[in-house]
C-alpha cells in the first residue's frame, strides 16, 4: 500500500521525500493530505491528449503559490505549499 509505505517513510529521521508520479498516485496522496509542497513542471511539448495531472476526484485544501519560474527553453515551474 503506497499510503503506508510513505506515511513510514515520514516518520524516519532524514530529509523530505521528493516523488515524481501521474495523477492517480498523485490524487491519493492529496486526498490523502500527505503533500505540503508540490511543483509542477510544464514542458512546451505537444504529445496528443496527454495525462490529466489529477483526477475528477480531487479533494482537499487550497493551495498558495510559492514560487514561479519561466526558463529561456520555454519550460516552466511552479511551486504550491498549502
Amino acid at each position: 500500500n503506497v499510503v503506508e509505505t510513505i506515511s513510514r517513510l515520514c516518520e524516519e529521521d532524514g530529509k523530505d521525500i521528493w516523488l515524481a508520479c501521474g495523477g492517480k498516485l498523485l490524487t491519493i496522496l492529496l486526498n490523502d493530505d500527505m503533500i505540503d509542497e508540490m511543483t509542477i513542471n510544464r514542458f512546451p511539448v505537444v504529445l496528443g491528449t496527454g495525462i490529466p495531472l489529477f483526477s475528477d476526484n480531487l479533494r482537499g485544501p487550497k493551495w498558495n503559490l510559492k514560487n514561479s519560474a519561466c526558463y529561456q527553453n520555454g519550460i516552466t515551474q511552479t511551486t504550491y505549499i498549502k
